[in-house]
């Protein structure tokens, strides 16, 4: 039998006592929970996971509330309804309602508590067959006994109306004052909540309190609450704090819970009476038991020492409880970080001042500070400024806002601003504003007007005066500014002396730079030397750099190495470029491109970058050479686009512009860089410009630009421009044809080993350009480029030489070289007898053209092949060179792993080569990996991508797949056509199932229950299970067909037999309803059962339903949970 949740279940489905909101809900049904339960028990455990799935699950919002009114009813105290005479409990009334056929037969029989029971029964929210109706019959007749608790829910349904209750709203209140007025207790409570809250009743204040205080006299312990709230509040009568502390303690004294954190704030209030903090801790501490925002009030008694002695250790422990409250107590949250702060405990503390900070303004100050001496200065401006606005002019805010603005590494570093705030901070009475306020001035000594300069040195000189050699340093600026030279100069030497290693470095730098003294080199190095004895970094870097550039000193790149490699070990990161650049040269230090990469990377990472070194130059050419990094193009136009006017870096970009290395080719951008780099005299840059004018890439072709670029190159040993140069001048393309020149050029390449230049040679002699023809010279540079491997020379070795067999041997070798037309003559002079090797088959001349690259012919010889292995090395070498049917074949073959290990990544890169021209077989087979998931991620999209086309071609897995996949995509229309071509061929009932289901739904296409049928028969014959649970549930639901429960069961039966899981709870269900069959719950119990092994989820829920309920099975909480659980996990998956 269902849980009747009577008399208070009643109650709330009027919204007597409901929450008005459902986070209200939800946090009433937590504490409820929390009241009733230990934390950690087994019970516990099961209601806080009933919780749980009401807040997660995907109800609407008014579901939800609804579920929340009925858990919160189950915790609410046991409750009496009054009878004529008697007392009857909520429990004893659950007794009547366990048969309610039993209670009906002993209501009839004039039994007044079974009528008062049917009545509530038939108004509980959890009764499927709620009826207003029929529960105001019953609870009138109850009411006729005398009942007063049946008289008041007569009223209350009165005034609800609806539902075939005409509302009343006037009879209904009078009914609840009738019963009121008999003394029930509870409908004087409901009065006054009624009146209270403006539900059913018009809103009326005073009649609330009347009624609350009615129901407290009469020993109601939450009415005693209410009515001490009313006093409180003033709502319904003037305000009376001891009216109300009065009542709060009784309602405490009740045990009424909510009380005993109200009477607390009122005795550490003073409020109704006198401070009396340990009264207040006293009920703060019985609060605690059950309210944990009772210990916040706790820790800040612990804290402070209010009627307790004070124990940091306990108000921490009292404000750790709080941190989980929602909504948080800030103020907790506060004095926890306070405590945190005390212990040197920063990163709890931050934590917690974080989680006060949107109602304890001070947190601000702690985080604020925190994050300054952590260098955090954006967090902490942000924290400081916070509490500004909160709490303007606040002096500690003020000064820390003033360091931050006055930090030079501070993105907004103002010192106008620094110095608007320090003089907040100043005015506020922090004693070190004034200094700070002076140093801001020195600082910007430059810009100050005379009247600032003078206010600043009013504020420093007596800290000067004193002694204080930062002060002096400062002083000695301002009168620099000021134009003062010597007495500025006469400051900062006092402060130099005085050890203040700033003052040296600014007088070596006066020195060095002849400022406000003549130029002395020897000076500036003496007092450096006495900076960098005192590890000064500034020192340290500027004696380097005097090294370095030998300024006022003979050049020293090893000293120069040393000073950099100790500022480096000190910490100073901005040396790293010097240090980069020398391991990079190899100057000072031996040549070290890992080294070189390390520290450049550390110079890139600093805000300066000293002068003449140009560290994105340098990193750009390591990237570009593959020096110490991996070679990345990419990465070198980065750098070297920012680098400065370094002729090689100007090059290389031009370089990369014009090949599109790393970067898009730009043939504007690469002239631009090229022009740049070669009017700077880089060779390099010179021969790439005559090459482009020559060739005409990335320029129109322009050999007279070309000439005027290639023969500086030429003249200052540039081979490939000396060969280009000889080729324009050969050819006749400049304006002046030079034969001579160009020789010249060539046999001065010849000599370098040019074998090009070589074959030129010959040819010129051959043809007596440039000098007279010479035969025999021709041939000499013919040999000895054929020598070289030239393939033309030995052909025209074979063409020159006067014996045949000698010119036998030369065709020879050009024919090994791959010339076919040697090999064709070399053949025909075997032929001929003139040498005595036996001739090649057709195959040489196929390997010939294979060996250069030609795929069709790599695809012939694996077609000729007789052996599979060599057939697949060709099929291989074809592919590889583009050619698209060995790209399918193969991909076929690493696909299917017959014939080769099978390899789903190399199949899927051929398959998609080839697919990209448009070959079929390539297509099919990678929309059929993409749709199995055979070495890819499953992907609908991209199998329909590539499907599409062969299925429109009539390739039958394609049209199959394509039907299923517009099918998933609920595409019916389209579905329909491919898949009932596919049926034609494949008979696959899974498919005739599909457009069975097509058709039944209408979706896309004319809905037609009998074509459905016809086509659910046909997978039913061939055993598809789903076709006959299909079948099944039109016979159940009459679609097209007339209703017949019989064979509706007959189906679901066969289709469960086949492990249809929907299908078992079908039969279950026709079982549990009696639809064709007689209601059997221990037959429905067994099919719910089987389906929900099967992961049904309604299956599951029915389970839990009868086990809880004993429906067809003796009641058995234990099953109940475990199947709800069941069903929320399967739900969650």
């Amino acid at each position: 039998m269902k849980n009747y949740l009577v008399f208070f279940s009643v109650l709330l489905s009027f919204g007597v006592f409901a929450a008005e909101s459902y986070p209200e809900l939800m946090d009433q049904a937590e504490k409820l929970m929390n009241r009733r339960y230990e934390k950690g028990t087994r019970a516990y455990k099961i209601k806080s996971a009933e919780l749980d799935e009401i807040l997660e699950s995907k109800e609407t919002r008014e579901e939800k509330i609804a579920r929340l009114k009925k858990f919160i009813a189950e915790f609410q105290p046991a409750q009496t309804v009054q009878t004529s005479g008697a007392a009857v409990s909520k429990e004893q009334i659950w007794q009547y309602l366990k048969d309610i056929r039993q209670c009906e037969k002993e209501a009839e029989n004039g039994d007044s508590v079974a009528q008062l029971a049917l009545g509530l029964h038939y108004m509980n929210l959890e009764n499927p067959k709620r009826d207003p109706a029929v529960a105001l019959e019953w609870a009138q007749r109850a009411a006729q006994s005398g009942i007063p608790s049946a008289t008041m829910l007569v009223g209350l349904i009165y005034l609800e109306g609806g539902n075939g209750v005409v509302r009343k709203p006037a009879e209904g209140l009078q009914l609840v004052k009738s019963a009121a007025s008999q003394g029930c207790v509870e409908a004087m409570s409901v009065l006054g909540n009624l009146y209270s809250r403006g539900r059913l009743v018009p809103m009326d204040k005073s009649a609330a309190l009347m009624w609350y205080r009615k129901a407290a006299e009469n020993g109601d312990a939450a009415s005693m609450y209410l009515t001490g709230r009313a006093y409180d509040e003033g709502s319904g009568t003037g305000k009376d704090e001891i009216q109300a502390l009065h009542w709060y303690r009784k309602a405490a004294e009740n045990n009424w819970r909510p009380a005993f954190m109200t009477l607390g704030q009122m005795y550490y209030q003073g409020r109704g009476t006198a401070v009396n903090y340990p009264e207040a801790f006293r009920w703060f501490e019985r609060a605690s038991k059950e309210n944990t925002e009772a210990f916040a009030m706790l820790g800040e008694m612990y804290m402070t020492a209010k009627g307790v002695p004070r124990d940091d250790a306990k108000a921490m422990e009292c404000f750790k409880k709080c941190m989980k409250n929602k909504p948080l107590n800030q103020n907790a949250a506060f004095h926890l970080a306070s405590l945190y702060y005390k212990n040197g405990d920063f990163s709890n503390a931050e934590d917690c001042f974080k989680k006060a900070v949107g109602t304890v303004p001070m947190s601000n100050f702690f985080l604020g500070e925190m994050a300054f001496k952590q260098k955090k200065h954006d967090e902490a401006m942000k924290y400081f400024q916070a509490l500004e606005k909160a709490v303007p002019d606040h002096p500690g805010a003020a000064y820390y806002i003033g360091m931050i603005y006055d930090t030079p590494d501070y993105k907004g570093h103002d010192s106008k601003k620094a110095m608007k705030y320090f003089r907040i901070a100043a005015d506020g009475g922090l004693k070190d504003a004034a200094l700070r306020l002076g140093k801001v001035y020195a600082d910007r000594s430059a810009s100050l007007t005379g009247e600032e300069r003078a206010e600043a040195l009013k504020l420093l000189l007596p800290s000067a005066k004193d002694g204080n050699a930062e002060v002096m340093l400062k002083v000695g600026e301002l009168y620099l500014a000021s134009g003062k030279g010597s007495e500025g100069l006469k400051w900062i030497r006092l402060a130099a002396k005085d050890g203040n290693v700033r003052a040296m470095y600014r007088l070596s730098l006066l020195y060095s730079e002849g400022k406000s003294v003549p130029r002395n080199y020897d000076v500036a190095v003496r007092w450096l030397l006495k900076g960098v004895d005192k590890q000064d970094m500034d020192s340290i870097v500027r004696l380097g750099q005097l090294y370095y550039e030998g300024k006022g000193v003979v050049r020293d790149a090893e000293r120069a190495f040393r000073l950099f490699s100790k500022a480096a070990e000190l910490g100073n990161n901005h040396v790293s470029a010097y240090l980069g650049k020398m391991y990079y040269e190899g100057d000072g230090v031996k040549q070290d491109y890992a080294k070189a990469n390390e520290y450049l990377t550390r110079a890139m990472l600093s805000s300066i970058w000293y002068p003449g070194v140009d560290v994105s130059a340098i990193r750009g050419k390591m990237y570009y050479y593959g020096r110490g990094v991996k070679q990345d193009y990419a990465e070198a136009v980065k750098y070297l686009g920012s680098g400065g006017n370094d002729s090689e870096s100007l090059f290389l970009l031009g370089e990369m512009y014009h090949e599109g290395l790393g970067v898009k080719a730009d043939q504007k951008k690469a002239l631009e860089y090229l022009n740049q780099s070669a009017d700077l005299g880089y060779v390099p840059a010179m021969a790439m410009l005559g090459t482009m004018y020559f060739e005409g890439k990335g320029t129109p072709k322009d050999y007279e630009m070309a000439v005027r670029w290639l023969k500086p190159a030429a003249d200052r040993g540039d081979l490939p421009s000396s060969k280009l140069l000889a080729n324009i001048y050969v050819s006749g393309k400049s304006l002046v044809r030079d034969d001579a020149a160009a020789l010249r050029y060539f046999r001065t390449l010849a000599s370098k080993g040019d074998v090009k230049a070589m074959y030129e040679c010959g040819m010129m002699y051959l043809e007596g350009k440039g000098t007279s023809k010479d035969m025999e010279q021709a041939l000499k540079y013919f040999r000895q480029a054929s020598e070289k491997g030239d393939v033309e020379a030995s052909f025209k070795c074979g063409e020159l030489e006067k014996d045949k067999a000698q010119a036998a041997k030369y065709y020879k070798i050009a024919a090994d070289r791959g010339n076919v037309k040697a090999a064709k003559i070399y053949l025909g002079l075997n032929e001929q007898g003139i040498v005595r090797n036996q001739a090649e088959t057709p195959e040489k001349y196929l390997k010939l053209l294979a060996e250069k690259g030609d795929g069709d012919a790599m695809l012939a010889l694996g077609r000729l092949s007789k052996e599979p292995k060599e057939a697949l090395g060709w099929y291989e070498k074809s592919a590889a060179k583009g050619n698209t049917a060995a790209k399918a074949y193969l991909a076929l073959l690493y696909a299917d792993g017959k014939e080769v290990r099978k390899d789903s990544r190399k199949a899927l890169e051929l398959a998609k080569s080839a697919a990209e021209k448009k070959d079929l077989a390539a297509m099919t087979l990678l929309g059929r990996m993409y749709y199995e998931g055979d070495g890819v991620e499953k992907s609908a999209a991209e199998a329909m991508k590539y499907l599409l086309e062969p299925a429109e071609q009539g390739e039958p897995y394609a049209v199959e797949k394509v039907g299923r996949m517009l099918y998933d995509a609920r595409d019916y229309a389209k579905a329909e056509k491919y898949l009932e071509s596919a049926v034609k061929k494949s008979k696959d009932p899974a498919d005739m199932y599909r457009l069975g289901m097509i058709a039944y739904r209408g979706s896309g296409v004319k809905q037609d229950f009998s074509k459905a049928y016809d086509w659910f028969v046909q997978a039913a014959e061939k055993k598809n299970a789903a076709a006959m649970h299909q079948i099944g549930r039109m016979h159940y639901r009459g679609d097209g067909i007339t209703q017949d429960y019989a064979r509706a069961m007959t189906w679901y039966k066969a289709a469960a037999a086949d492990g249809n899981a929907a299908a078992m709870y079908d039969v279950g269900n026709m079982y549990y309803n009696g639809n064709g069959v007689s209601p059997d719950y221990a037959e429905a119990l067994r099919w719910f059962r089987m389906s929900a092994d099967k992961g049904n989820i309604v299956a599951m829920q029915f389970l839990s339903i009868m086990y809880k309920e004993g429906i067809g099975v003796p009641k058995d909480n234990v099953e109940s949970v475990r199947w709800r659980k069941a069903a929320e996990k399967a739900r969650r998956n």
